[in-house]
């Protein structure tokens, strides 16, 4: 990982999107208790995305396949969701659209036939590519949805605190940064200085917590292999996280028993919504509830 050439890469920036479902607006699903000790949720093995723009797909591929616990086929997703963008040939994936692809269709498990072991990086962006069948196979491992994580005093807070609650279900957060030339850390350890300015977006996810020298780090799992930082691991400062983790940090969560998907939208704008916002929402309430 000592340069682009050698490294897989593609996250693109995440638009906003007012009808993601917010962890925070939801009491029972939001977490509360934010651990000051070290964990790590077991995942799926490390992969390597070699000098791909797959990032996204390996960064929710594994992360379903950690819930699953089979080492399922990140490809095929990916490769879903760009033909649902219309951008085939273009660079990388947003990392809302990865996650969609999980629930909308789901994933096969892994067929070495169709990977980067056999097949070349142009063959596997194409959707029509891949055996027919796998449609029906992938429906097993469909993620029901995915929640934006957030509601506590800072994004570290809510990450780890969102990691340590569903800990049980191995769930971990698919994440990205735009990618600073000085993370290329031997030891994994990031600095907690930004450096210089990144030049691409990379997405990978968050799997735990570790002090180092008495500071709270974020474990974060990459796909670029275990020749990379800590065996394929990397450890993000509070401050680096804070900053940076700007292009979403999502969870495949379950829908609260008894809500709907209009429900879950609804309260996760309002919980979003400035104070005039808010207005405008119990106002529309109010002249629909009378009309």
């Amino acid at each position: 990982m000592e340069n682009r050439k050698k490294m897989g890469f593609g996250l693109l920036p995440l638009p906003p999107d007012q009808r993601d479902f917010s962890l925070g607006a939801i009491p029972f699903l939001r977490p509360e208790k934010v651990p000051d000790f070290d964990f790590e949720i077991p995942s799926a093995e490390v992969e390597d995305q070699k000098e791909t723009d797959f990032c996204v797909g390996f960064s929710t591929g594994v992360a379903n396949a950690t819930q699953e616990k089979k080492r399922l086929n990140m490809y095929w997703p990916w490769a879903w969701a760009k033909k649902e963008t219309g951008d085939v040939e273009g660079f990388g994936l947003d990392l809302r659209s990865g996650m969609r692809a999980h629930v909308k269709v789901g994933a096969p498990e892994y067929d070495s036939k169709f990977s980067l072991e056999t097949q070349s990086p142009q063959f596997l962006r194409y959707f029509e590519n891949y055996p027919k069948e796998y449609e029906e196979q992938a429906v097993i491992h469909k993620k029901q949805a995915y929640f934006s994580v957030g509601g506590l005093r800072t994004v570290y807070d809510s990450i780890v605190a969102t990691l340590w609650k569903y800990q049980d279900e191995q769930r971990v957060i698919p994440t990205g940064m735009l990618w600073r030339s000085g993370w290329n850390v031997t030891d994994g350890v990031v600095p907690s200085v930004v450096g210089p300015d990144g030049d691409f977006g990379h997405s990978f996810f968050w799997k735990g917590q570790k002090y180092i020298r008495g500071k709270r780090h974020l474990i974060a799992q990459l796909s670029n292999g275990e020749d990379v930082g800590d065996k394929g691991l990397m450890y993000f400062p509070e401050s680096i996280v804070n900053q940076e983790a700007t292009y979403g940090n999502f969870m495949f969560l379950d829908y609260p028993a008894g809500w709907t998907k209009d429900d879950i939208i609804a309260t996760s704008q309002e919980y979003r919504a400035g104070f005039y916002g808010k207005v405008g929402i119990y106002f529309k309430r109010f002249f629909l509830w009378t009309k």
